[in-house]
């Protein structure tokens, strides 16, 4: 089935697609168009809000600071003094958060007079060498070379340690980054401290029990009472004076050299660096790019802001508008539109109920789109969380301008909310103060705990379906069903929700009865316009003056349908055009009817009268004969197919005496009623002609 989008339909505000069909297959010969015409349209579109999923693939509001990928590559190792060594007393500084002045700070001053660089040997084969300020061996004995294995054990792996040798030494990878390299675990994860009043540049990580950048060493009672490296202390910590950094949404790297301060335990148990003295400025980096990349990081303060609530950046990235493709169609692959009963009998036939009805979502505009989820558009994307709030429009407009919201880089779920034959039909205002909308209008942005927004967030995980998988309905019940389908935009990741679409699709479930009357014949009572098909006989006819042809009259005239009433719609116009061209027959006034018989051959009143036609012609008779097709209540004849006697009828029904299908209808005069904005409806009992019992008193 081919689709085209019109632009006037169903209004110039509104446009909607269509699939191919004529004007009146499509609707679009009526007045109320979103309620009857046969396309789907966007209802409502909100994005004035971006929603983060709970995906775990993004940064969040982490007290630790803004996370940041920390390494450095073997090459430091070999160079000139490339680790700095601390010595201090554990017991005096556990616990303690920050620097304090009155204990901590003292010990500090000591020891930062006692930092030491190291080197090791650029022959992997030899034991490297530790060369302090103090006078000790190249190669050292006991206490001192059991020492240097375990300090740069830490940093290098090795199958025998043996005296003077270390077979098979290797580079622990998990402390590298490098350009072309991804962290193979997270050792090297460490956090940016939100600056403070006191501007400087620090960040934490944990180095647990696992090998990461910092070595922190407990002297054991004997090099405490012999070695003079342990001195009074009762610990050493080692750390690399370089750094690597790279930003996790990067994959580039910058390097900072003289990491040269001395670090301290946090509150929270993990060792903390201060990088810069002078704070976090470009003229303290003193390299433009460096500076640029901590920008992107979140520089000059590293705070985290959500930034979906700033319409500025919302602007920024906002996606244009799509416009969708609603598919619906039968087992037999046809669309689901008003076709005429004579004209396009098996489609007609094939969409009407009960009818199972097959449902996908396409884009109109790129057919071929892979809607699949990718990783990749979370290159750059976590940056956002940290755009400093001082910035102006055009300064966040061009840090965000790389980053593409766009087509490519979206995925689209749906769920359908509503058939369309549900007891209680919502409106598209109903709809929009549910939380499928009202999320983003609310004055505060809702946080994470927020009941709706988590409902809304279970709702899209539970009932949402990537739109290119089809979901079926199955309809007991003919008439115009408005669906109701919320579509849902994210980025390639699904880690945020960038769009919400309502969209409405119309469709129409045919009657194979064609009109809507639920007459007595057809198995009920509860009618409300009479049964008019094509091919029925009318004896007596219908009276333009009676109450019903003037209450129907006037419900075509002011045609106030609403979407449920697709069939009572077609059936009063049924009416009205039958009437009008003659096919309803002319009330006949006051009659009384006895039997109708309808045979298939002529027959004149002689033959109904019996006997010799001829004698009957020319000498007459004075007494009809006692058996004739005039008189006999049941007759034999062959040629009768229909035989109604009125007064074998029940619950408005004539049986066909001949044993045919056919059957005769009694029908009376009532009135129609259609309240604004409501449902059509009978008023009154409809008036029957009288049934005579006696039989005196019949016709014959």
């Amino acid at each position: 089935m081919e689709y085209s989008k019109k632009q006037q339909y169903p209004s110039w505000s509104t446009p909607g697609v269509y699939p191919n069909g004529s004007v009146n297959e499509l609707g679009l010969n009526n007045d109320n168009l979103e309620d009857f015409s046969l396309g789907n349209w966007n209802s409502i579109v909100k994005d004035n809000r971006v929603f983060t999923l709970d995906t775990g693939q993004i940064p969040t509001s982490d007290p630790r600071g803004r996370d940041v990928r920390v390494g450095f590559n073997e090459g430091i190792l070999e160079r000139p003094n490339p680790l700095v060594r601390v010595r201090y007393n554990r017991e005096l500084i556990s616990g303690t958060a920050g620097r304090s002045n009155a204990v901590y700070g003292d010990i500090l001053t000591d020891t930062i007079t006692d930092i030491q660089n190291t080197q090791i040997s650029s022959n992997p084969d030899n034991v490297p060498s530790i060369n302090y300020t103090d006078d000790i061996d190249e190669v050292l004995d006991g206490l001192e070379q059991d020492r240097h294995i375990v300090v740069w054990g830490h940093y290098y792996s090795g199958g025998n340690r043996q005296a003077g040798r270390w077979d098979n030494r290797q580079f622990r990878q998990q402390l590298e980054i490098d350009v072309n390299e991804d962290f193979p675990n997270n050792n090297n994860l460490a956090y940016i401290k939100e600056i403070q009043d006191d501007n400087r540049f620090r960040f934490e990580f944990d180095f647990g029990e696992n090998k990461g950048l910092v070595f922190e060493r407990a002297f054991d009672e004997l090099e405490i009472e012999e070695a003079s490296y342990a001195g009074d202390f009762t610990h050493e910590l080692f750390f690399p004076k370089e750094l690597r950094f790279r930003n996790p949404s990067e994959s580039s790297h910058v390097i900072l050299s003289n990491v040269s301060s001395v670090p301290f335990i946090n509150e929270d148990g993990f060792w903390e660096l201060d990088i810069l003295n002078d704070g976090f400025t470009s003229e303290a980096i003193g390299d433009e790019s460096i500076f640029d990349f901590f920008r992107r990081l979140g520089a000059p303060n590293f705070e985290y802001n959500f930034f979906f609530d700033d319409s500025s950046i919302i602007n920024s990235i906002r996606p244009n508008d799509e416009i969708f493709l609603i598919d619906t169609t039968t087992v037999n692959q046809n669309e689901l539109l008003y076709y005429d009963g004579k004209e396009k009998l098996v489609e007609y036939d094939d969409t009407s109920y009960p009818l199972e009805v097959s449902f996908n979502v396409q884009l109109f505009n790129n057919l071929e789109f892979q809607n699949e989820i990718s990783n990749e558009n979370l290159q750059d994307i976590s940056n956002l969380f940290y755009i400093d709030p001082e910035l102006s429009e055009d300064d966040i407009a061009e840090f965000v301008g790389n980053i593409d919201f766009g087509m490519n880089n979206s995925y689209f779920t749906y769920q359908v909310i509503q058939w369309g034959d549900e007891k209680k039909l919502l409106s598209n205002t109903d709809i929009r103060d549910t939380y499928f909308f009202n999320l983003y209008d609310i004055e505060e942005y809702p946080q994470s705990d927020n009941y709706f927004l988590r409902k809304w967030f279970a709702s899209q995980n539970r009932e949402a379906v990537p739109i290119q998988d089809s979901v079926s309905h199955v309809y007991n019940t003919p008439g115009v069903k408005s669906i109701k389908i919320i579509v849902y935009r994210y980025d390639k990741s699904k880690s945020f929700l960038t769009q919400t679409y309502l969209v409405t699709k119309n469709i129409v479930v045919n009657d194979g009865l064609l009109q809507s009357q639920d007459f007595a014949v057809f198995g009920g009572t509860d009618f409300n316009f009479l049964p008019i098909g094509d091919n029925q006989v009318i004896i007596g006819g219908f009276d333009k003056q009676s109450e019903y042809h003037t209450s129907v009259s006037k419900i075509v005239k002011d045609d106030n349908f609403i979407s449920e009433d697709y069939l009572q719609k077609a059936s009063s116009k049924d009416y009205v055009e039958k009437i009008n061209d003659g096919f309803l027959g002319e009330g006949p006034g006051q009659i009384d009817l006895s039997q109708t018989r309808i045979f298939t051959e002529p027959k004149d009143i002689y033959d109904f009268i019996g006997a010799d036609k001829l004698e009957w012609i020319t000498n007459g008779f004075d007494d009809l004969p006692i058996n004739s097709l005039a008189t006999d209540i049941f007759i034999g004849d062959d040629k009768c197919v229909v035989d109604l006697n009125p007064a074998n009828s029940e619950f408005l029904i004539i049986q066909n005496q001949m044993g045919f299908e056919e059957q005769g209808i009694l029908v009376g005069d009532y009135k129609v009623n259609q309240p604004q904005d409501g449902k059509i409806q009978r008023d009154g009992v409809m008036r029957t002609p009288l049934l005579e019992t006696t039989i005196d008193e019949q016709a014959f």
